[in-house]
């Protein structure tokens, strides 16, 4: 699939603004913590997910961190088990 779009068994409500425990595994990388998805839709149905992190180094101001997650990733979306830390698991 080209683009951003990918096919989710999960739903746009499903996802938007759900939480996420996530671990990223790059190269020579690997970033882990809990996000929030931030979803869009198109009209075939597809969906571009990205997981954002807010952070405030300090007073007045604040860091917006995105991962976009590609159809590999999107594929290892999970429920979490343990509803209190994030509704949704990923790694990839």
């Amino acid at each position: 699939m080209i683009g951003p779009w990918t096919e989710s068994k999960w739903g746009y409500d499903e996802l938007k603004d759900a939480t996420v425990e996530f671990r990223l595994v790059g190269p020579k990388w690997t970033v882990s913590g809990v996000g929030k998805f931030e979803v869009a839709g198109n009209p075939e149905g597809r969906l571009k997910i990205d997981i954002i992190i807010k952070q405030q180094p300090a007073l007045g101001s604040q860091i917006k961190t995105n991962f976009h997650l590609g159809q590999e990733c999107v594929s290892k979306i999970r429920k979490h088990p343990d509803q209190g830390k994030a509704k949704f698991q990923v790694e990839c």
